[in-house]
């Protein structure tokens, strides 16, 4: 797994996930609404977690990678391990997509992106 890198984000040190979750998001320039879409979860559960409200969810590991960071970071503020990658918030979209598309989608995806055609083996 890659996750996006910005070292303005990860070297502050921020003490809590609220934070971290907005600074991150807003770094991403997207909305609570549209990360909730993006998770998918309610902006509800955004904005609680943003204000501090909540302080975990289920849905860490899903909103960490709409965002593109590592979910340990999110959590707990621990530093990412994996080698990390930059995506713009179009192409987290367009990521998430495709996670959530169907089997038959995601061929058709893949053809389109790869230029290779499906073979039986």
């Amino acid at each position: 797994m890659y996750y996006i890198r910005d070292e303005d984000i990860f070297d502050k040190f921020m003490k809590t996930l609220a934070e971290r979750l907005k600074e991150i998001r807003e770094k991403r320039e997207l909305t609570q609404e549209a990360l909730a879409k993006l998770v998918p979860c309610s902006q509800g559960t955004i904005g609680n977690l943003e204000s501090g409200t909540r302080l975990e969810s289920q849905k860490i590991v899903a909103i960490a990678r709409a965002l593109g960071v590592n979910p340990d970071w999110l959590q707990y503020g621990t530093p990412p391990q994996e080698p990390l990658l930059a995506l713009s918030p179009k192409e987290v979209f367009i990521v998430q997509s495709y996670r959530s598309t169907t089997q038959k989608g995601r061929e058709t995806i893949e053809m389109v992106c790869l230029g290779v055609p499906k073979t039986d083996v």
